[in-house]
């Protein structure tokens, strides 16, 4: 664990006991960088409280005053089936605190493990549980997450990767190029990458953990092409026609991929729509 790390444990483990007062905190945990072991000097402090039931409004701003915290952002009220976040300055530092409850959670997990739901938000709640640091599990709640979040089927690891290389397109991408909409060239490139990014993800059985860091999140990976990292780091520094090139080997390599894990959805379409090209138009007419 670092220094960056360290520091910010030892506010958060400072927040669960002046919380911990409250009959109806059920657990706390930390997520995030701190919760991964990978904060650095701009990560702010993410945690998680564990509620019997909803909290009202008037017990939020309660929280917030017992903690000295002053709210930089909206205070957003409660939605249905969602838990909330109050994000707030504690002397100046950021720390981003969500309101949950057992049952909200148990929903999400049911959403994913058994109805194989690929919502990314819902995918990130448990890729947080399965790298989270508990720091106060009264009814054991945040423990059988943690044990749950390791749970990853063959189905949903496949239906996920089938979802995200139905995407993998040229994009009209030479276009563009001879056009100089570098602009939509570059979103498309970076949308892309997202696509590839996602379907490996699904490839390796982990779930979504935002697109941040995505760097150290592709070099844990076990099964992917070799030199991603570098491929998406370096398109950015290439010209344009380089830069499409060096996206459109990376499809194709992510797809082969693919394939040598999952032979049985080989399907040669998803290389057409890769090379597959807008011809020219010559004059007509029409009558």
């Amino acid at each position: 664990m670092t220094d960056e790390n360290v520091w910010r444990l030892d506010i958060a483990k400072s927040l669960v006991d002046q919380l911990s007062v409250y009959n109806e905190l059920s657990g706390f945990f930390v997520g995030g960088s701190v919760g991964r072991g990978i904060a650095d000097k701009f990560s702010d402090l993410e945690v998680c409280c564990i509620w019997n039931e909803q909290l009202s409004d008037q017990r939020r701003k309660e929280i917030i005053e017992k903690l000295e915290g002053k709210r930089f952002t909206e205070f957003t009220t409660w939605k249905s089936q969602n838990a909330v976040e109050d994000n707030i300055h504690i002397q100046d530092f950021q720390v981003d605190i969500w309101h949950s409850t057992s049952e909200i959670n148990d929903k999400v997990f049911s959403d994913v493990l058994n109805d194989f739901n690929t919502d990314l938000s819902k995918q990130n709640l448990l890729y947080t549980f399965s790298n989270c640091i508990s720091l106060y599990d009264r009814d054991r709640f945040i423990q059988r997450w943690i044990e749950r979040s390791q749970e990853y089927s063959n189905e949903y690891s496949k239906k996920i990767v089938l979802e995200h290389l139905r995407f993998f397109t040229n994009g009209n991408a030479a276009i563009h190029i001879k056009r100089n909409d570098l602009t939509i060239l570059y979103g498309l490139i970076s949308g892309l990458q997202k696509r590839m990014y996602l379907a490996l993800l699904g490839l390796n059985k982990i779930y979504y953990p935002t697109y941040k860091r995505m760097d150290l999140v592709l070099d844990s990976l076990k099964i992917k092409p070799r030199g991603i990292i570098k491929s998406f780091q370096n398109v950015y520094k290439l010209s344009p026609h380089e830069a499409w090139n060096e996206t459109e080997i990376m499809m194709k390599e992510v797809i082969l991929v693919v394939e040598s894990v999952f032979p049985e959805i080989k399907d040669l379409s998803f290389f057409a729509k890769i090379e597959d090209q807008r011809k020219v138009f010559k004059p007509k007419s029409y009558r």
